[in-house]
């Protein structure tokens, strides 16, 4: 089980052994991984133009909802070091940006956006490695770095720094309560 802090950030680097996250990689990047595409941000917390508030998604898990059970093979080997209960997770979801011409903050928000009842986490697991970040807005800063994760309090506002490096950056966001039982 790994050790994480429920009141900071926290922040792992090689969180999976080579092969597995090469596993887990190799799935998200495969032709035939769907996504679709979305708007990134809600009007009241963009800070982008509309023209690029867009990205591509792909629900891994929500909350009372049939999962596929290939998608939930590929986020199980993340979810299990953090000794999450499977009844506690509230979201998984995928995020894949393109490039943009420039660097800048896409808008800060929680995750999930929905009022959650409990005292929560989020983890952002990092595919690749670029120049895009999650930024927070007390100020810190978690570059995008293949295979690094980093987990903290669910109400902590954040928001994506945008890669100009790499034609994508790919993150999966883990949302889960840490108050029941």
């Amino acid at each position: 089980m790994i050790e994480y802090s429920k009141d900071s950030l926290t922040v792992i680097d090689n969180f999976l052994d080579p092969e597995r996250f090469k596993h887990v990689k190799d799935s998200f990047y495969h032709p035939s991984f769907m996504w679709r595409v979305s708007t990134s941000l809600s009007d009241e917390c963009r800070l982008i133009d509309p023209l690029f508030n867009y990205q591509c998604v792909r629900l891994l898990y929500a909350s009372g909802t049939t999962v596929e059970p290939e998608l939930i093979r590929m986020i199980t080997p993340i979810l299990k070091p953090l000794d999450i209960r499977s009844d506690n997770v509230i979201r998984v979801k995928a995020n894949l940006v393109m490039c943009k011409h420039e660097q800048f903050l896409a808008g800060y928000h929680v995750d999930p956006p929905e009022k959650i009842l409990g005292k929560g986490m989020t983890a952002v697991y990092y595919i690749n490695t670029c120049n895009g970040a999650t930024v927070f807005e007390g100020g810190d800063v978690v570059e995008s770095v293949e295979n690094r994760i980093a987990i903290f309090p669910n109400e902590w506002k954040h928001s994506a720094r945008h890669q100009t490096d790499s034609p994508t950056r790919i993150v999966i966001n883990f949302n889960w309560l840490t108050d029941r039982g």
